[in-house]
């Protein structure tokens, strides 16, 4: 037979409420939730009601049936969220750097000192306000999310974790290798042909790695979290995103100024690798103060 000491810790968690949240709804203290869930103590009756109401069953329900199966489970929220935010960030990255890939290529046809010389600029900007407006959205998302200070059960095998770390250290050579070799077909479109589509091509290089390495490095977080509550409620993660959020938003003014006020557009776009670059040494370094 389950206890209720079992359904109630399980179903805090499926509601995404702490122990002293859920102390503050029953009105009592967060050292009596505690006790209900290490089988130290019983609830009032008063109690008993509202946290039937809370967790949606009957009494008898939570006193003796097993409700630690219901959907969603806690690890399916958490999947689900970080998923959801690997695939947004790194559409967000990738939207950005296929606007400067966009630009390059239709400079070709619409160069400096002609009539419609804006509509690679144009394009460009485009794909950026895509992908800032994926950031700000999932962002506020990502946000919310870890406001509501889910207590998180170290819910993966180690078999999962090295199952997940080789296809991680693949996918980063992946990267790496997709970026050597657009810097070899750089060189060899450049020479043959033209400085603009030699730059585009490797820059769609750089955009497929690059939205390897964000996808992946989100979803290496996931797996680290559930080991690391302790760190993540100290803001370390946070910390990161907003350290990078500016450095974009400099680079972003940077190159809008350098690009407006001395037309320099087939060079300015660099300062968006640089930014990416100077964000993975601030990962890094904070990578570095957790270990």
């Amino acid at each position: 037979m389950m206890s209720l000491s079992e359904n109630l810790k399980v179903l805090r968690k499926q509601k995404g409420l702490s122990q002293e949240q859920l102390a503050e709804q029953l009105n009592v203290s967060r050292q009596a939730v505690s006790k209900w869930e290490s089988n130290n103590g019983m609830p009032e009756m008063d109690s008993l009601i509202i946290l039937s109401e809370i967790f949606e069953c009957t009494i008898d329900d939570l006193l003796k049936k097993d409700l630690t199966d219901h959907d969603p489970t806690v690890k399916q929220i958490y999947e689900k969220h970080y998923d959801l935010i690997a695939k947004a960030y790194s559409f967000g990255i990738v939207s950005i750097l296929s606007g400067v890939c966009v630009y390059l290529f239709t400079e070709i046809y619409f160069p400096e000192n002609t009539k419609y010389e804006f509509i690679p600029q144009i394009l460009f900007l485009f794909f950026v306000l895509i992908g800032v407006i994926s950031f700000v959205y999932f962002g506020m998302i990502d946000s919310h999310f870890e406001e509501r200070k889910i207590e998180f059960d170290d819910f993966y095998s180690e078999n999962e974790r090295v199952s997940f770390n080789q296809t991680y250290s693949l996918a980063i050579a992946v990267g790496v290798g997709l970026i050597l070799f657009g810097v070899v077909v750089q060189v060899l479109v450049d020479n043959i042909y033209n400085e603009s589509l030699a730059n585009g091509l490797f820059m769609i290089f750089v955009t497929m790695a690059t939205g390897i390495f964000v996808y992946f490095g989100v979803l290496k977080s996931k797996y680290d979290r559930v080991d690391r509550n302790k760190i993540i409620e100290e803001g370390k993660n946070k910390k990161v995103f907003m350290y990078c959020g500016i450095i974009m938003m400099i680079i972003t003014i940077i190159y809008l100024w350098w690009s407006f006020m001395t037309n320099a557009w087939r060079v300015s776009w660099i300062v968006y690798p640089i930014g990416g670059i100077v964000c993975g040494i601030v990962w890094l370094i904070f990578e570095g103060k957790e270990e």
